[in-house]
Parts: structure tokens; C-alpha cells; sequence
């Protein structure tokens, strides 16, 4: 420890011994506290920076580094404050040092004290008056970092919005977008700001008027008529920024349980629409995707616009295709029969296609088209009687079932793939068994793991789709591969056949695979025991997600191992216990320490039982 906290002398090497010194977690602690007294004001500022990125919640080190803000070298002041910024355990003794600090003779160490201040909304009765007063102080920097603090403290710092109005004035242009930006953060409590906010859009600045656009947002749906008025401005970048917020404006009043359809609708931006359906026409399609996108998010109040918006659905941007397709199934089954007008109709195969996959995404709500999408299922074009199949399965209708078991005869291989698949959805299709079970030998791989896959939803005996799924492992497309051992998890202990196959698969080239491959043999339990020792050697996996996931399989499997005292080689699982632990020492983002103590427990009492 100490060799690392001399290299802190030296600014080339001062973070790369930081590292590893924050790396020693609370071994570090004394050591660092101690070299804040050192002579050398590098290790010393290093020994402060230390501190604040070991992110321990310890009184201590709050106490060393408020000591430490009387440093006489401003760059150890300046990490002493910064660390204190992060430590909001203890903010009845931070808070009052930080804004000590704010007398501090250098303005940078002034501007991180503001910055840190806007941290502690706990404290905001003490901090909000304080940076109120900071909003005229005569640096720039200084008044940016207060704005910004306030604005972090959102509707904590509503009694100053009269203040943040009038510093959109302020000569500075960063102070005046801070301050549009922050009150955008306060919310609906800054409705007061409307009015100098889309004054604000007659202003020469652009970087004014898009923070200004960012702030209606924010504040709701009073801002409409802003929002309206910069989606009519010639600035792309603005329009494209009008109709994200409209997009993104959470729904009045908002809870985050709603159903989706429902949680997606806007109250009172119906006067949105035509401007909206203007912008559809855009030739920019950052400006054309966004406008599809908020107008879903009216919902029902947007019915004007879907004749506009099936149109759109022949855009030749595919995001803006998906946008507009989604917006249809959200504005809900008032469309139903426009959209059934339109992929019976239309000539054109990109409109008919997207509105029959809309008519999907609306889920229960288009029931009336069920019928004719069954007619749809013998389409000529096979784009729309694969639509009808993926739209049949979301709608779950059981009017759909036989037509869905004769598509699985379809001549094109996606079609009888998206009519297994739409199969797999109904929970009462057991009449699709014999259909499906045929369909395990299917020439195309797809068709053969989204029929597996149907029969293991429908409650299908397993013994016929493992096989399936253990061949979809060896599938050159890594999307399959992941899909079949996601699936092999979700069978549990009934996958044990499976054990070779997903050990192989640890050593997969893709990430994603190997996680979910040890994700699916932690749920088949004891009887993955025999792949501890691979499950040892994965804990190297250069990706954090695997050997997270390696981590908790073979916690997993030592604990099922306990719960039914089953017999195992002790020293396995001492061994794998000893890779935990190594495995901990080394990482640097993830933790097992409590893997490692129910392993360790579970070592306990399989040694006692033996």
C-alpha cells in the first residue's frame, strides 16, 4: 500500500495507483487518511481522490476530507470537496462544509462546493437559499453550477423559479440554457416559466431555443402551445426536439403501473395534432420518426391523424415505419377499421403490411379484425400472411387457432415460423400438439425451435423438443442459440439431459450465450453439479455479465446441493468456493461476497451431513 501511495507523486502514475488502491477497498482507508498529512501535495490530493472513488459509507473519511478542505493547495481542496459531494449518508456534517467552502479564496474550489451542493436534496431547506445566492455571483462558472445545482434539486427548488425566469436574461449564454434546462428538471411546478420560455424561441441563440424546447417538455402539458410553436419553426434540429417531448411527456396523471397502452396517452396535447401530422411530411426523419412517435402517445385524441399516419407507413426510413406503426395500435381500436380498410386495399405492400402488424400491437383492442386477418393468412403476397400470423398471436383469439395450425403447411418458411410462433401464445392450443410435434422435423431450423418452443408453452411432454433445443445450440445464428438456452432454463430440472450441451456452451464465442447457458444450469439445480469444474474455469470470462452469471449458478447449485443433502465431492466445491473468492478479489464492478457466504454455508452442511 505504501509503494502505491508514493507513486501518487508522480501525475503520470498518479491514476493508475489510485486504481489499485481503491481496489483494497477498506484496507485502504487508514493508509489514505493518513496521507492527507503527507508533505507532497500530489499524494495528498491523490490520497483525497482516493478517498471519494472508494465509495465507503465510513464517518471517518467524511471527517478526514472536511479537515482536509483547509488545505493549502487548491487541488487538494478541490478532490476533498468533490468527494464530500457524494457522501449524502452524511449530509447533516457535509452540508455545512461544503458551503463553508464557498467562501474559498480559488473559484474553481467555489464551483465544485455548488456543483456538490446540489447533491443533498435532504438538506434542500439549508442549500436552496444558499445557491439562490450564488445566482449572482459575479463568475459565470460559478452562476452555471449554481443553475444546474438548483435544477438537480428539482421540485425541492420550486420557490426559486422567479429567479431561474429572470436569469434566462443573464449575459452569459451557458447560465442562460442552464437555466432553462433546470427548469425543465423542476417540473410542472415551473409552469410560471411558460410564457418567458417560449419567448425564448424568438431569440437569435439556437442553443437557447432547443434548451428552452427541452424545458416545456419538462414542465407538461401547459407547455403544449410552446411545443406547437417549435414544431412550425424552421430550425430541423428544434422541430426534431418539439416533437421528442411530445413524445416523451409523461401522461397527467402519471403512474408507472398503467397498462402500456394506457400509460402512453397525453392529456391535453390533442391541439398537438395538426401540427404533428404536418411534420410527418418532414424531409428530415429525425423530425418525421419523433412526430410518429408523440402522436401515438395522444392516443385515441390523435384518430385524425391516422389516415396520415397509414400513409407513413410507406416511408423509406424503417424507423419511421416502426414509429408509425406503433403509434397506430396506440391510438387504439377507434382505427380498427382504417387500418383493416388499408391491408385489404391499399396497393401498396409496405402500408399493408405495417397495418396489419399495428392491428398486432393492439393486442385485444382488434379483435374486429380478427376475422380478416384469418382471410389474410391466405394472402398472395407471403409479407402479409406472415403479418397475419405474428398480429393472430398477439391478438389470441381462439377463432385463430386452426387457421394458424393449417399456416404451419405454408410454403414459405417464415410464414410457418411466425404461425408457430403466434401457436406458442395460446395456452389452450393443445388441438396445434400433433401439428407442432410434425413441425419438430420441419426442414427450416426456425420453424423447428419456434414449434419446440410452442409445445413446451402449450405443456407438450418435453422428451420430444430437449433434443430440439439442444441441436438450436449449435444453430450458426447466436440469437437462436441464446433463445434455446434461455428456454432450457425455464424447463428447470427437466433440461438435465441438456448438462453436456450447455457445458459446451460456457465456451461459447457469444457473451450472451454462455450467460444464459450457466443461467440454465444454476435452474436445473443439483443435477448440474457435474459442471462445477467448468463452471470454475467460466468464472474468467472476460465479460462482467457471464461471470455474474456464473457466479450466482454456482451459488445455485450448492444450495440446492444443501437443501436436499444430496452427495457430492466436497473438495469440488471447496474448489469452486476458492475461485469465488479469487474471483472477488480481482473484480472491480461486481461483488459475491454474498455468494460466497451462502457457498460457504452450504459447504457447512454438506460436510456435516457427510
Amino acid at each position: 500500500m505504501e509503494a502505491y501511495i508514493q507513486k501518487l507523486k508522480n501525475p503520470e502514475e498518479q491514476e493508475a495507483a489510485i486504481e489499485e488502491i481503491i481496489r483494497c477497498r477498506a484496507s485502504a482507508v487508514s493508509p489514505l487518511i493518513a496521507a492527507l498529512k503527507n508533505d507532497n501535495a500530489n499524494i495528498r490530493s491523490g490520497a483525497a481522490n482516493a478517498l471519494a472513488r472508494i465509495h465507503l459509507q465510513l464517518p471517518e473519511i467524511v471527517a478526514a476530507l472536511i479537515v482536509t478542505l483547509k488545505d493549502n493547495d487548491k487541488w487538494v481542496r478541490t478532490n476533498a470537496v468533490w468527494g464530500l459531494g457524494s457522501m449524502d449518508f452524511a449530509s447533516q456534517e457535509v452540508v455545512p462544509a461544503l458551503i463553508a467552502a464557498l467562501q474559498d479564496e480559488d473559484r474553481d474550489v467555489r464551483a465544485i462546493a455548488v456543483e456538490a451542493l446540489g447533491n443533498f436534496n435532504s438538506e434542500a431547506d439549508a442549500v436552496v437559499p444558499v445557491l439562490m445566492t450564488a445566482l449572482n455571483d459575479s463568475d459565470n462558472k460559478i452562476r452555471i453550477k449554481a443553475v444546474q445545482a438548483l435544477g438537480n434539486m428539482g421540485t425541492k427548488a420550486a420557490s426559486v423559479v422567479p429567479a431561474l425566469i429572470a436569469v434566462l436574461n443573464d449575459e452569459d449564454e451557458g447560465v442562460c440554457c442552464s437555466s432553462a434546462y433546470s427548469l425543465g428538471l423542476i417540473g410542472a411546478e415551473a409552469s410560471s416559466a411558460v410564457p418567458a420560455l417560449m419567448l425564448a424561441f424568438s431569440n437569435s441563440n439556437i442553443n437557447l431555443r432547443r434548451a428552452a424546447a427541452d424545458a416545456l417538455g419538462g414542465i407538461g402539458s401547459s407547455a403544449v402551445p410552446a411545443l406547437i410553436q417549435a414544431l412550425e419553426d424552421q430550425d430541423s434540429n428544434l422541430k426534431s426536439r418539439a416533437a421528442h417531448i411530445l413524445a416523451c411527456m409523461r401522461p397527467e396523471p402519471y403512474a408507472s403501473w398503467r397498462p402500456f397502452m394506457e400509460s402512453c396517452n397525453i392529456i391535453d396535447a390533442v391541439a398537438a395534432v395538426p401540427a404533428l401530422i404536418a411534420a410527418l411530411t418532414d424531409k428530415e426523419e429525425n423530425v418525421r420518426r419523433p412526430a410518429a412517435m408523440a402522436l401515438g402517445r395522444i392516443g385515441p385524441k390523435a384518430l385524425a391523424a391516422v389516415p396520415s399516419l397509414i400513409s407513413a407507413l410507406a416511408d423509406e426510413e424503417e424507423g419511421v415505419r416502426n414509429a408509425v406503426t406503433l403509434s397506430l395500435a396506440q391510438i387504439g381500436s377507434d382505427g380498427v377499421p382504417t387500418l383493416v380498410d388499408a391491408f385489404n386495399n391499399n396497393e401498396d405492400l409496405a402500408i399493408r403490411r405495417g397495418a396489419i402488424w399495428a392491428l398486432g400491437y393492439m393486442q385485444t383492442n382488434a379483435k374486429a379484425a380478427v376475422p380478416d386477418l384469418i382471410l389474410a393468412l391466405k394472402a398472395r403476397e407471403w409479407q402479409v400472411r406472415d403479418g397475419a400470423a405474428y398480429a393472430l398471436g398477439l391478438i389470441q383469439e381462439n377463432q385463430a387457432i386452426q387457421p394458424l395450425i393449417a399456416a404451419l403447411q405454408d410454403e414459405v418458411d417464415l410464414v410457418r415460423s411466425s404461425a408457430a410462433d403466434a401457436l406458442a401464445n395460446f395456452g389452450n392450443a393443445q388441438a396445434a400438439i400433433p401439428a407442432l410435434t410434425s413441425a419438430l422435423k420441419d426442414v427450416d431450423g426456425d420453424v423447428r425451435y419456434k414449434a419446440a418452443s410452442a409445445l413446451i408453452n402449450i405443456g407438450s411432454p418435453v422428451q420430444d423438443t430437449i433434443p430440439i433445443l439442444i441441436a438450436t445450440l449449435q444453430d450458426r445464428e447466436s440469437f437462436y442459440r441464446t433463445s434455446a438456452a434461455n428456454t432450457l432454463a425455464q424447463l428447470g430440472s427437466q433440461a438435465k439431459v441438456a448438462i453436456p450441451a450447455l457445458i459446451d456452451a460456457l465456451k461459447e464465442e457469444d457473451e450472451e450465450v454462455r450467460s444464459f447457458a450457466a443461467h440454465a444450469l444454476q435452474k436445473i439445480g443439483p443435477d448440474a453439479k457435474v459442471a462445477i469444474p467448468a463452471l470454475i474455469l467460466a468464472l474468467k470470462d472476460q465479460d462482467e455479465n457471464v461471470r455474474a452469471s456464473v457466479a450466482y449458478a454456482l451459488d445455485f447449485i450448492a444450495q440446492s446441493l444443501q437443501q436436499h443433502l444430496c452427495t457430492i465431492n466436497i473438495p469440488d466445491l471447496q474448489a469452486a468456493l476458492v475461485a469465488l473468492e479469487e474471483a472477488e478479489s480481482q473484480e472491480t464492478t461486481l461483488t459475491f461476497e454474498q455468494n460466497i457466504q451462502s457457498f460457504r454455508q452450504a459447504i457447512a452442511t454438506l460436510e456435516a451431513v457427510e
